[in-house]
């Protein structure tokens, strides 16, 4: 059950990430909201602009193709594909965490999501 709502919680986030949240927050400064939000110590915060900025090339590249392409079937393919870079930067930011920041970040991604579901809605 847990699986399916992270799943669920993920192609939710995929959603809104294409429909532009985030989009103009560069690494840095993605990184100093996490340090605010998750209380991260300096060396946290150095680790995650690090992933972030790892992270930020492959997501624009998504991003242009998403917007170039043409039919539903590449823009599925394109989403698949920033969902499985979503989750594999997830992973490494939580490797930087404690338990505690990582329940927090899970709190911060939940309502993220509900947010930008809300906001989706017409």
């Amino acid at each position: 059950m847990r699986k399916i709502v992270l799943c669920a919680f993920a192609l939710l986030l995929v959603g809104v990430l294409w429909a532009g949240g985030e989009k103009s927050m560069d690494p840095a400064a993605k990184a100093q909201k996490l340090k605010a939000e998750l209380n991260l110590s300096a060396e946290q915060t150095a680790q995650v602009e690090a992933v972030l900025r790892e992270f930020a090339p492959r997501f624009e590249a998504i991003r242009k193709d998403f917007a170039a392409a043409t039919t539903e079937l590449a823009k599925n393919d394109l989403k698949a594909g920033r969902e499985a870079l979503m989750k594999e930067q997830s992973k490494k930011l939580k490797a930087t965490f404690t338990e505690e920041q990582k329940a927090k970040y899970k709190e911060l991604m939940k309502a993220q999501g509900e947010k930008t579901a809300k906001a989706a809605r017409p």
